[in-house]
């Protein structure tokens, strides 16, 4: 290799760093711990206690919050392409408390933070009969 090669190719390593260095971070879902994340989790059981079993129960907090996860799934038009699984334990206004699984996922090609589903051991919406069978409960493979 000559010297005026040499230069070329360690012109060339330095660009690709340069762009590396410029490109954006991997997205990723938001920590299972993050307060937007437990907010939608809170959000989400209010409303389905309010509006759809027509109850005055109310989400307090997330504690013991646990990431099980991260899993990308294969690239389909109009899905998330990655999901974060996250599990808690949910604190209701009365002092009850039980299990909480939620996944978090996210749609990197336009930067959209898809959204967070939860869901609980009880006082789910009518759909969900059995919330260890519901997306969001499922551990990542």
């Amino acid at each position: 290799m000559t010297a005026k090669s040499v230069r070329v190719v360690a012109c060339l390593l330095g660009l690709a760093g340069l762009a590396a260095l410029a490109a954006p971070a991997h997205a990723a879902p938001p920590p299972c711990s993050d307060k937007d994340v437990i907010d939608i989790v809170k959000l989400g059981f209010d409303t389905v206690q309010e509006y759809d079993l027509k109850s005055k129960r109310r989400l307090s907090g997330v504690d013991e919050i646990k990431d099980l996860g991260v899993v990308q799934h294969a690239p389909v038009r109009d899905k998330y392409d990655e999901s974060r699984f996250c599990q808690g334990r949910a604190k209701l206004a009365d002092g009850e408390t039980l299990a909480v699984w939620f996944r978090v996922f996210i749609r990197r090609r336009d930067n959209d933070f898809g959204g967070v589903r939860p869901c609980f051991a009880k006082y789910n919406p009518s759909h969900i009969k059995d919330c260890s069978k519901d997306e969001a409960a499922q551990k990542p493979r």
